[in-house]
Formats: C-alpha cells, structure tokens, sequence
C-alpha cells in the first residue's frame, strides 16, 4: 500500500512549494485539546520578481495560496467561461486523503519549542521562506536563492526530529521521508537544495521521496526582445532566472540548458506545464505577452521540464503532464482540479501508464515520394496532438494540441532518422517517444482512456499504422508500471 508521506509546500506570491510526508494511519494530536491531524505534506511558498506589498500580502495568508480555489475553466473546444468548483489543493488533500495542517492555537507546530505539542506524519508543512524578505516578520530584505534552499534542509530535519520523537508515530530517522510540492521559483529551490551538495546536509536530502513541480522555469523565463532574463536585472530578484545564475545555484556546468537534474532521480521529479497565456493578467498582461503563446503566461512551455541521468546513466526525461492552466490566477494551475489529480496520482498512484509515439511509417504525397526516389532531400514536419482523460470525468490528465501552442512536433529527419535522401525502405527506424505518463490510484475503478489522437502535417497525406491506443490507427503502445510503494 502506498504510503502518504508528510507534504512540504514553497510558495511565495506567484511561486510556491510544498513538502509532505506519508504515512497511512490517522494520528491524534495533544496541544492544549485533542485534535486529527493527519501528516500530509509541507507546504512552502517563495515570491520571485515580487514587489514589497507582493511579499506582505502573501505571508500575510497561512498557506499562502495553496487553500485558494477556483470555480471558472475554460471549455476545451470554444474557450468559453464554464463554472467548474474545486476547493483547493489544501481542502481536498484534508478531505480526500485525510491530511492536516500544523497549525494549532495560533501557533506553527514546527517552529515552536513547546513541548506539550507534537507532529503527526501524514501532515502539510508550509515553508515560510519569504516571512524573512517582510518588513513585518523580518528584515524587508530578500537574502538569494541558496539562503532558501538552506532553510529548507534546515525545516526538513525539524520536522524529521520532531516527528520522529514522538513515539506514536513509531517512525526512526532513518525512515523518514518527504514529499517536496513547489511552484514556480519554489521548485528552484528545491533543485538547488537537492543538486547543490553545499547547500545544506546529506541527511535532509535523504529524506525527500518525491519532488512535484507546478510550473517552474526550470531553463530559466525568455521574454521577447531581450531574451532570457539578463544577469544584471536584480529587480525583484529577476536575475535569479537567468541561465547563467542558475547554473551557479544548481551547480551545473554554464550553458543553456540548466533543466538537468543531478544527484535525485529525474523519474521522481513531476513537471506539470500551463499551456495558457490567455488568462494570465499580471501587469495588465505585458507579461503574457512577453512570454509569448506557447506558455503560461510567465514561463515558456520548452522551459517548465527536466531531464537527467539515470541509474545507468542514460539521459531520460522527467514524468510531465500538460493543462490548459495559466501561471496563476483565476484560471491558474495550482487552483485546478487538473493539478491536483496530477499530483495526487504522482505522489500517492498504485499504476502507472506510459505512452510512446512509435511511427512505423508516414506515406508521403506522391510528387514528394518521386523528388525522395531521386535523391532530394525531404523537409517536412509533423504535429501531433494528443489528450488523455480519466473516463466519464470533465477534466484531463494531459492535453497538448496546435491552438494551444503544445503539440508534439518532429520532423521527418526525427522520425526516421537517414531516410531524408532515400525511400522509406531504407533508414532506421525512430527511437519511441513519451507521449504521456500517468498514474491510477488503488481505489479508482474507471479506466484511464486516450480521448484523442491527431496527426497534423503540411499538407501531406499521411498512413499510420501499427501501436495501442483507443483507435486502431494510431501510433501508441503502452507498458503499465507498479508504481513504487514505499520510500526507501
């Protein structure tokens, strides 16, 4: 049975991160009066290219956005507005999962020292890192980015000590483990924390099972005209999205791409991607339109994933979804039931499914098959587009379509590698590529279906053949995974 881990969670007015741990049994908890307070994830927000008020109005809520819900989604084929309710990833990790702050008297249960309060394992932990950049709580001044990560570590063997002493939870140090829940600039803070050995200690990196990214610039934000955020704009800490910055605090090689995850598996790290810049209004939209259409508003699709080394050292990419979710908002991507099954099934699902594109053969139109015969060299390119959706639910797991800037695009060189100069008789064949990678929990009954597949090209006629999927034509095979079911 899959554990629930205690929930971490980073947040800061757009940028948020979350840290749970798990454990299945309900505790009861002592302070002042008996209370349940299942140990489900730590919780902690960070603020990135945040103003001052930005800063205070958000240590100013306790969760620090992730109790915030919403009641609008955009329909999938007009756009229109439809009224869609969804609690919040706070209430619905409490009512579905059985999951609990740490929040008792007026006090944070962590950070005090009263010794007549204890933490139970299955809780939400919200990391405050931005109480210190309040003029309220702290100094007004924002230390960096390897501050943060130092204070995360630090919290983590907090809560591990605190947990860990009480003897009803019967857990050893050693066993302890965390989930890290993050978006935006809060999953930067993870990775520096996991990948930069300095900041802070072994033990503390240890103790993280699983690693959930909403939207995080993980190559860094490109806006038009300038680019990627240069170096020297240090205004609301915009710099620390800069490639070259980032590699320091991540401790990769600099570069432009600093989306590699070392020293933490890449398959246990979660990228879910907005597609929607639309409904992203942060300074009356001059944001969304920096960003530009594939993106969410803030951060460009090609930058909100990873990629690492395996155990055998083989480059992979990181499990990943994409939702029609802006960076923030009223039409958000933490406030979205998308978000939250895609968290839930990563973090605490039974089964996974993989599905890969594998083309045997695209038929090209007849005047380019005779240019192909002769020795030219063919340049076409291909979009496919693809949903997947848990069956008789409003909501999808993963949607990459055309009109929203996500598609899948290769080129034919990508699909049949050699075969640009010669006939399709010739040439090896594609490596598969990962289309989509979700997970069902032990308790769901209904089946996880394909609800679409589409090839797009320019102009050609096209015969596909051969894979699994829900039509026969379609280029899919899937392999189904035990998800793992314990933190070691």
């Amino acid at each position: 049975m899959m554990k629930k881990l205690a929930i971490f969670i980073v947040q800061c007015s757009h940028y948020q991160l979350y840290l749970t741990t798990c454990q299945s049994q309900k505790r009861n908890m002592s302070c002042r009066l008996q209370r349940s307070i299942p140990t489900i994830r730590s919780s902690t927000s960070a603020v990135s290219a945040g103003t001052q008020g930005e800063i205070e109005e958000t240590v100013a809520d306790p969760y620090m956005g992730f109790n915030v819900g919403s009641t609008k989604a955009r329909m999938a084929w007009t756009g229109d507005v439809k009224r869609y309710f969804f609690e919040s990833p706070l209430v619905r990790l409490m009512s579905d999962h059985d999951y609990g702050d740490v929040f008792v008297d007026g006090e944070d249960l962590v950070a005090t020292d009263r010794p007549d309060c204890v933490i139970p394992y299955r809780s939400i932990v919200i990391y405050r890192y931005y109480d210190e950049a309040s003029k309220d709580f702290g100094t007004g001044e924002t230390p960096p980015i390897e501050h943060f990560a130092k204070g995360l570590g630090t919290l983590i063997l907090r809560l591990r000590d605190k947990v860990c002493a009480d003897p009803k939870n019967a857990m050893a140090a050693r066993n302890f483990r965390v989930y890290l829940v993050a978006h935006s600039m809060g999953g930067l803070i993870c990775r520096a924390f996991l990948q930069n050995t300095s900041l802070g200690s072994e033990d503390a990196r240890r103790a993280v099972d699983k690693v959930f990214t909403y939207a995080t610039p993980h190559n860094g934000i490109d806006m038009r005209i300038v680019r990627n955020v240069p170096g020297w704009l240090s205004f609301g800490d915009a710099n620390n999205f800069n490639r070259e910055r980032m590699a320091g605090y991540l401790a990769l090689p600099t570069g432009d791409d600093v989306s590699i995850v070392k020293n933490f598996q890449p398959e246990r790290m979660f990228n879910l991607v907005g597609t929607n810049p639309r409904d992203y209004t942060v300074a009356a939209g001059l944001s969304a339109w920096g960003a530009g259409d594939a993106s969410d508003g803030l951060v460009r699709i090609e930058n909100a994933t990873t990629h690492g080394p395996d155990a055998n050292g083989k480059d992979v990419p990181s499990p990943r979804a994409f939702v029609n979710r802006s960076h923030s908002g009223q039409y958000g991507i933490v406030n979205s039931e998308e978000g939250y099954q895609n968290l839930t099934r990563f973090l605490f699902g039974a089964l996974r499914a993989d599905g890969f594109l594998d083309i045997d053969d695209i038929t090209l139109p007849i005047e380019v098959y005779k240019e192909l015969k002769a020795g030219k060299k063919v340049r076409s390119s291909y979009q496919f587009e693809i949903a997947v959706s848990v069956r008789g639910c409003q909501w999808q797991m993963t949607r990459q379509e055309v009109r929203e800037n996500s598609a899948i695009f290769r080129t034919y060189d990508e699909l049949f590698p050699g075969r640009g100069r010669k006939p399709p008789t010739a040439g090896p064949h594609a490596q598969p590529a990962l289309v989509f990678r979700v997970s069902r929990s032990q308790q769901e009954r209904q089946g996880i279906g394909l609800s679409k597949f589409r090839l797009r090209s320019e102009g050609s006629g096209t015969g596909l053949r051969g894979g699994w999927s829900a039509f026969h034509e379609t280029p899919l095979r899937g392999r189904l995974h035990p998800a793992r079911t314990d933190s070691g």
